[in-house]
């Protein structure tokens, strides 16, 4: 038996001598991030199967750009936990540097600036944090014999456990961090290059796709070359997507990894915007549809003790995902949410429409990893904005003639503290799923009471000149 696995970068001529020796053959590879021929060759000829994977850690930035040059929806671009931006899954870096071509090129690529910039951005990286994996993707031949001999002068342990490669030839590599240095550059008169080596070919797109997904955690892309440049380059040629999917990616770098919030809640919000309220009355952070289009989280809450968001509400709203039964949609949430690291807590609408209370104290609960079922809000909180209830103050005789006996009577039993009526209850077992009959059509709610005499009846509905 023969498993290739890590060959999108390979032809189908390198793989002949292991595939006639071989019984079985199992093929694991990514066809949209493939630059040679044996991927679609064996597709052909082999049965395959398709594999879907779980979202990463990755930059919603970066996973935009992933989306435009092919993966579409099969990758999500759901945020991940904590504070957006906080970790930096994603840096850009222009590098202001000239030069002249080198000895029977045409072109500028490789400069000594750039050179420098990376050599900085992969020892920093070393020394912030040791046991993360890092790849340099240069893109061209003569920019990684630079880098390569650069890293090994400045220090050799680092240069051993760093590999650089060239762009199209990074199938395989899997590293926490890619640092993608793209090496041409405008020459001492400002002439842009005419072409960038295989992004303006028709395999560029893969080949810049096959060294985003390299990078299962961080993005660090170095060019000497602005936006306008790429895509001043990008127009000279039919097809170049490659060059137009790296201009993006560069201009991104300008936006937010996450879109701000929005001044009102949408329509579809309504109802998750009172839990958020309450939420945010405790001090929690509290965000409504965190995200990008169709995949946004409904609601996301963080621990005033913590940076960023922890926790994911989902609803039975139709997500962007499998539109099946709400059981399957609630899974295709789980799955995902959970493999980024959320806390994700389910709110059914009918259960947050009758009770948002009840909805809030579920989320603070698994916020804060309680089991009970303790009542963490009161209503108190909900009817903040309603009005204070008038008072009816006690009539006082005029001066100089005595109160009545019936009034002295009246005074009396006015003076006894009533007692409350109890409402129906909100939250527990007792509280029915749906309402039959509305509190204000309660026979109690009219004053109906259960009492055989109408002696409180006609007490309570006295003339005003009693």
């Amino acid at each position: 038996v023969v498993i290739v696995y890590g060959d999108e970068s390979l032809a189908t001529a390198q793989l002949i001598p292991a595939l006639a020796r071989a019984g079985q053959v199992v093929v694991v590879a990514d066809a949209r991030s493939a630059t040679r021929s044996a991927v679609a060759e064996l597709t052909q000829l082999l049965p395959h199967v398709g594999l879907r994977a779980l979202p990463q850690a990755r930059d919603p930035r970066v996973t935009a750009v992933l989306a435009s040059v092919g993966y579409e929806k099969a990758v999500a671009a759901i945020p991940a936990p904590g504070e957006p931006g906080a970790e930096g899954g994603f840096a850009v870096t222009i590098v202001d540097a000239v030069a002249q071509p080198v000895a029977g090129r045409t072109a500028v690529e490789s400069t000594r600036a750039e050179v420098a910039a990376v050599i900085e951005t992969v020892m920093r990286a070393s020394a912030t944090v040791p046991r993360r994996s890092l790849a340099v993707v240069a893109g061209n031949d003569l920019h990684a014999a630079r880098i390569a001999v650069a890293l090994l002068e400045r220090d050799e342990a680092v240069a051993a456990r760093v590999p650089v490669v060239v762009c199209g030839e990074s199938a395989g590599l899997i590293v926490d961090e890619v640092v993608l240095s793209l090496g041409y550059a405008r020459d001492h008169r400002g002439v842009l290059p005419t072409d960038l080596g295989i992004l303006t070919t028709d395999r560029g797109a893969a080949a810049l796709a096959q060294a985003l997904v390299s990078g299962t955690s961080r993005v660090t892309v170095l060019t000497a070359l602005a936006p306008h440049h790429l895509a001043h380059v990008a127009s000279g040629h039919d097809g170049a997507a490659g060059v137009v999917a790296l201009a993006e990616l560069v201009e991104s770098a300008k936006k937010p990894p996450v879109p701000s919030e929005r001044s009102a809640p949408g329509p579809s919000d309504w109802l998750l915007a009172d839990v958020a309220r309450l939420l945010r009355a405790e001090g929690l952070a509290v965000r409504l549809r965190y995200g990008v289009g169709g995949q946004a989280i409904p609601l996301v809450v963080g621990d005033t003790r913590d940076r960023g968001y922890s926790v994911a509400v989902v609803t039975d709203e139709l997500p962007a995902g499998p539109r099946g039964s709400v059981r399957d949609r609630m899974r295709w949430h789980y799955r995902h949410l959970e493999a980024l690291g959320w806390t994700v807590v389910p709110l059914w609408t009918v259960d947050v429409f009758m009770d948002p209370v009840g909805a809030a104290a579920q989320v603070k609960r698994a916020l804060r990893g309680e089991d009970d079922d303790t009542v963490l809000f009161d209503d108190a909180v909900l009817d903040d904005d309603s009005p204070e209830e008038a008072r009816e103050g006690t009539d006082e005789a005029p001066e100089g003639e005595p109160a009545s006996s019936t009034e002295d009577a009246v005074a009396a039993e006015d003076s006894v503290e009533a007692t409350p009526e109890v409402a129906p209850p909100r939250t527990g077992s007792d509280r029915p799923l749906i309402p039959t009959r509305a509190w204000e059509d309660e026979d109690a709610a009219w004053g109906d009471g259960d009492s055989s005499s109408r002696d409180e009846e006609i007490k309570r509905d006295r003339p005003p000149h009693w």
